[in-house]
């Protein structure tokens, strides 16, 4: 059988036929030998009370020993033979002339004239399983003994009732049989049920019905294994969803510079003379339009790098590095953006260093994007802070801004590739929506996270946390 239903059903049924053949085997092999050693200790008790009672008649051939001997084969339901010393048939209790009077021949008979009682069972062709018995006559320290008691009974009695018994223990087994059928194939419609909507489960998934589910219930092995291959199923949706915003965001950023461009290449295409102040001002438009998609460009390259990195436990070249120095350093490379929006810009150390390993290119434009966002979103008057502390085994180096804050439903998804809190505005400021998950990349590649704090009207204050032991991936 091909289908794991049917291979549980029929190894279970197969084990089950060879446990039950085994044990009827076992349990009429017991009781044979259990009814022929009661049959022996009969036999033999008669045969030794015959052997007592003929011990002062033999010796003298009393006719009594005649009525003796069918006296006591018929109690026996037996054939009873009284032997002499020699081995000599002396009385037949069937009366046979043509065996009285000669010598019995057989392993029994010697061993009984040596003074041994024995009992052996024998088959022949024409009456079946015949049990011999043969005991000495007349007191054991006589040797050699005057005679002895040979007595032949057929067993066919014992075997037939054997065979009724077989009979009925077939027929038990049959039943027994059925119903371990019934109860394995249960037991295989149980087990495979879960993995037949699992192979359901995974067809779905592989025609990209990501929102199928196998919902297994219970706490065995195949629930669990159910409810991992929901996670599963969970986490490649979210990893499509992801894909196709991704390509409809990318899409779309693409997609507003190249408008632009056309809007900025038709006229010098179908407008004919045109003054020199026009082409010089629509090429500089053309320009910038171009700046913006190349930084895309580079934006996007440079995300996927650092997803690639992750998802393969890269690390970064780090070294040695004051992150006091690498704070001033940033804040000095955006001073002049600052100073143009008319932002305070300042840095303001809790210790006068702070050294941890990192990659200096790129901690500094962690710092350099989240500096560039604050002084973005922060009207002029207002203040941009780097503040760079320690706390226990982390550094920590905020960039507090006194902007217009972010709302709280909008704070899970602001490291997300292309997401924007303010869509328009990000746009007007010639950003990608990409800096900060680029910022959220640099930072886990560090091993350390990054957070953010804002409500409207209040600013926003970004945390990275550093670790300042080697706890890193790749480390």
């Amino acid at each position: 059988m091909r289908t794991i239903r049917g291979r549980i059903l029929l190894s279970q049924v197969g084990l089950l036929a060879l446990v039950l053949l085994i044990l009827d085997a076992f349990t009429l092999a017991t009781l044979e030998s259990a009814y022929l050693r009661e049959r022996r200790v009969f036999y033999l008790t008669w045969a030794n009370i015959a052997a007592n009672t003929a011990t002062t008649y033999l010796p003298e051939g009393d006719p009594y020993l005649r009525y003796l001997a069918r006296d006591f084969a018929t109690q026996a339901g037996a054939r009873l033979l009284y032997l002499d010393g020699s081995g000599r048939v002396v009385v037949d209790s069937y009366g046979d002339p043509a065996l009285e009077g000669k010598t019995l021949p057989g392993a029994e008979v010697s061993e009984a004239l040596d003074g041994k009682q024995t009992s052996t069972v024998r088959y022949f062709p024409d009456l079946g399983w015949v049990m011999y018995t043969a005991v000495p006559i007349g007191p054991s320290a006589v040797r050699p003994p005057a005679g002895a008691v040979f007595i032949s009974a057929s067993l066919a009695p014992v075997y037939a009732s054997l065979r009724a018994f077989a009979v009925r223990l077939a027929l038990i087994t049959a039943g027994a049989l059925l119903l371990g059928a019934v109860a394995s194939f249960l037991l295989a419609r149980l087990i495979s049920r879960p993995l037949a909507s699992l192979r359901r489960a995974a067809g779905e998934l592989a025609r990209g019905h990501w929102g199928h589910r196998v919902n297994l219930r219970g706490q065995d092995e195949l629930a669990q294994l159910g409810r991992a291959f929901d996670r599963m199923a969970e986490d490649l949706q979210r990893l499509d969803r992801t894909r196709r915003r991704f390509v409809a965001d990318a899409s779309h950023e693409l997609r507003t510079p190249l408008a632009a461009l056309r809007a900025l290449a038709e006229p010098l295409a179908h407008g004919g003379d045109l003054p020199p102040e026009t082409y010089r001002e629509v090429a500089g438009e053309i320009l910038g339009q171009v700046d913006r998609m190349q930084r895309l460009t580079e934006d996007l390259l440079e995300l996927a790098r650092l997803d690639n990195r992750l998802e393969e436990g890269e690390h970064l070249q780090r070294a040695p590095r004051d992150l006091v120095a690498l704070a001033r350093e940033a804040a000095e490379a955006v001073e002049p953006l600052a100073q143009q929006k008319g932002v305070s810009l300042q840095v303001e150390p809790e210790v006068p260093t702070l050294y941890a390993e990192v990659d200096d290119e790129a901690i500094h434009r962690v710092l350099s994007n989240l500096l560039d966002n604050g002084i973005k979103y922060t009207p002029a008057g207002g203040a941009v802070t780097v503040r760079v502390s320690r706390q226990g085994e982390r550094a920590l180096l905020r960039v507090i801004d006194t902007g217009e804050g972010i709302p709280p439903d909008r704070l899970p998804f602001i490291f997300q590739r292309f997401y924007r809190a303010d869509p328009a505005r990000a746009r007007r400021t010639g950003g990608t929506g990409l800096g900060l998950a680029i910022a959220d990349r640099l930072v886990r590649l560090h091993g350390g996270e990054i957070s953010v704090d804002s409500a409207p009207g209040r600013g926003s204050t970004f945390t990275v946390a550093l670790p300042l032991r080697k706890s890193f991936p790749g480390s």
